[in-house]
Parts: C-alpha cells; structure tokens; sequence
C-alpha cells in the first residue's frame, strides 16, 4: 500500500481526528469551568468547601454529557469519512450532502448512546483522577 499510495496514506485522517478531538477538549474545559463555577457559587454554598462527592459526580456527568452533544456531529462525521475514504470529498461537503438526502438530524443519530458512554466515562475518569491526585491544579475541587 505504501509503495502504491505514498507515506501519506499513513497520516488520513488525521486532520478529521485533531479536530474531533480540539472540539471535545476545549468544550469539556470550558464546560467544567462554567458548572463548577455554578456548583461552587449557589446560594446556601460556602465556596471555599471542598466539593462532596455528589457534587463532583454532578459536575463529571453534566460536562461529560454536555460535551457529547458538542462533539457528536464531528464524530459522526468523521466514521462516515472513514467508511467513504475512496472519495475526496471534504467533511463540509459530506455534511452538506449527508443534511441534504436525510436532513440535518442525522448529524445527531446515536446521540442518547455517545451521552449515556460519555457521562460514565466522564464520571469514572474524573473521579479516579481526582482520587490520585492527577487533575490539573485548574480541574482540582
């Protein structure tokens, strides 16, 4: 394959997966940010408290699953340039044309499973990372 298509064909894809991934890392810090200073700031809190553990599972699975919706569309659009490598079509184009024969909903298709994975996913890695003492200094509550 190599010796027909190039080096090239080892790096496909790439550019699809820095941005599924650069648009679920920035929602997730961003969206942590935003619950955790809500979590932090309700009436009757004293913000200098530790959060209890209710809390931190409030904050890993309202992020994980609000981040999940953010990230879907690109996932999605990403398998189905995986399955369709042969063309050379652009993501834009694939979701032009994938809006236009099924509508714009199909972007959306799998939500409820990739928000029920990711809010488990969210909680568990959060809270053993926390438990170890491995989140960054700005994740620590």
């Amino acid at each position: 394959v190599i010796n027909n298509k190039g080096l090239s064909i080892l790096f496909r894809g790439w550019t699809r997966l820095w941005l599924r991934q650069t648009t679920i890392w920035l929602s997730y810090s961003i969206i942590f940010d935003r619950i955790r200073y809500i979590i932090q700031n309700r009436p009757g809190r004293d913000s200098n408290t530790m959060f209890s553990l209710k809390e931190r599972i409030l904050l890993s699975s309202l992020t994980g699953a609000i981040s999940a919706v953010v990230s879907t569309p690109f996932d999605f659009l990403k398998t189905i340039r995986q399955k369709q490598f042969s063309t050379n079509e652009s993501v834009s184009k694939t979701a032009i044309n994938l809006s236009n024969q099924f509508g714009p909903s199909i972007l959306f298709k799998s939500y409820p499973l990739r928000i029920i994975r990711s809010i488990w996913y969210s909680v568990a890695t959060f809270l053993i990372m926390d438990t170890l003492n491995s989140l960054p200094i700005h994740m620590r509550v």
